[in-house]
């Protein structure tokens, strides 16, 4: 593989690219896939996954801050790049040189940026941000009032020099919820009218869009133009239509390998605090990953790794770079590969326990991911790319 053994992500490109087709199919061919690579392609690394989607098409990618939009322009991808947050002025810089799209979510930011286009004779593209119940970020449009303000400020963009309006944007905030329903219909109503109300003015405005994960799995009433899907994209989900986990597969499994194995007779303690006493002779064995690694601290004394296909349970505190786990009745040995998260034979560990014993959401499992994690990739069977970060 090429780098050293001690814990690395394999990441599975044909699941990506099955995850991609399931939406496309889904969504239909109609309705542009935008994908969502923002923390590292939701730490799946924003490289190889860049490259992949656009090999298959997809033309849109989206990302949280200037540094990661002009991330991927040195990285080579000729794709729009949009930046779904609110920004500060010293990002217009970014934006025309390196062709990125800003979000922009109030007035006064629209007409900072126009200056600044014309005044180095050049055009920022923009999409607009409409705040529909979310109440994050951009142009209110929780009633009739504020859908007509709204309105007249999006034609006054769209009537500015120096700027491309490309596109018209919400987004949903329980449309994963299971009793999410009522107020996604209300934050889509919200966002309907307004595009009606521009519609009627003939102002066009660009892309529409508003769907997320949630909504891709929920919602086909609100694909409109366009799709952002993010953590579905990576085959992970929570939340209300939670039966399409058995349709999307997960494209990161999480390695790590045995570097010591040690018989401890009753009575002897494990890790820091002496949290764990054996009550009668166990075997035990260290593993080389730990909360450095982005392995959450909170499994101590609660989780599970598998060892050659079957369970061994976290014993003592995670430390920083090493765990401890029990390995009584397990035929294994020093250098054996321990999966953290992954499926070995009919038995998994998935993100979404890991989450739950954490008290989160996958998504901040798979996100926080540390930097010094290698990323391996394959396709079809063999090794294709490895990203080491440090």
């Amino acid at each position: 593989m090429n780098f050293i053994k001690r814990c690395w992500a394999e990441i599975s490109l044909d699941n990506l690219l099955f995850n991609l087709e399931e939406i496309k199919n889904t969504v239909g061919t109609d309705t542009e896939i935008m994908c969502v690579v923002k923390a590292n392609a939701y730490g799946h690394g924003d490289k190889i996954v860049v490259r992949e989607a656009e090999k298959a098409g997809v033309r849109y990618f989206a990302v949280a801050s200037a540094d990661e939009a002009a991330h991927l322009r040195a990285l080579g991808s000729k794709a729009e790049i949009i930046i779904l947050g609110a920004c500060l002025d010293d990002c217009f810089q970014y934006a025309v040189e390196y062709d990125i799209t800003l979000s922009v979510c109030d007035i006064d930011f629209a007409r900072r940026l126009s200056a600044y286009a014309v005044s180095v004779g050049k055009h920022a593209k923009v999409h607009i941000k409409l705040n529909t119940g979310m109440s994050r970020v951009g142009f209110d449009c929780l009633n009739e009032g504020q859908a007509a303000a709204a309105a007249d400020m999006i034609e006054e963009i769209v009537k500015m020099n120096g700027l491309s309006v490309c596109g018209v944007f919400t987004h949903f905030s329980v449309s994963d919820e299971c009793d999410g329903a009522e107020y996604t219909k209300f934050q889509l109503d919200n966002l309907s009218l307004v595009r009606r109300i521009l519609d009627s003015r003939g102002v066009y405005a660009g892309l529409w869009h508003c769907a997320n994960s949630g909504a891709i799995v929920n919602n086909p009433e609100a694909y409109m133009d366009m799709v952002r899907a993010g953590i579905l994209l990576y085959g992970l989900y929570n939340g209300a239509g939670s039966d399409v986990k058995g349709v999307y597969k997960p494209v990161l499994e999480l390695k790590t390998v045995i570097t010591q194995i040690r018989d401890i007779d009753a009575g002897t303690s494990v890790s820091y605090g002496r949290t764990y006493t054996a009550k009668c002779p166990r075997r035990t064995a260290v593993i080389s990953i730990g909360y450095g690694d982005g392995y959450p601290r909170s499994l101590s004394g609660q989780g599970r790794v598998l060892v050659n296909g079957r369970y061994a349970p976290i014993i003592g505190r995670v430390c920083m770079d090493q765990t401890m786990i029990d390995i009584t009745g397990i035929d294994c040995s020093v250098g054996d590969t321990v999966t953290v998260i992954g499926r070995e034979g009919e038995n998994a560990v998935t993100a979404d326990e890991i989450a739950d014993i954490d008290k989160t959401i996958n998504y901040e499992i798979v996100c926080g991911l540390a930097l010094r994690v290698p990323r391996i990739y394959f396709k079809n069977g063999r090794q294709t790319d490895i990203v080491k970060y440090i």
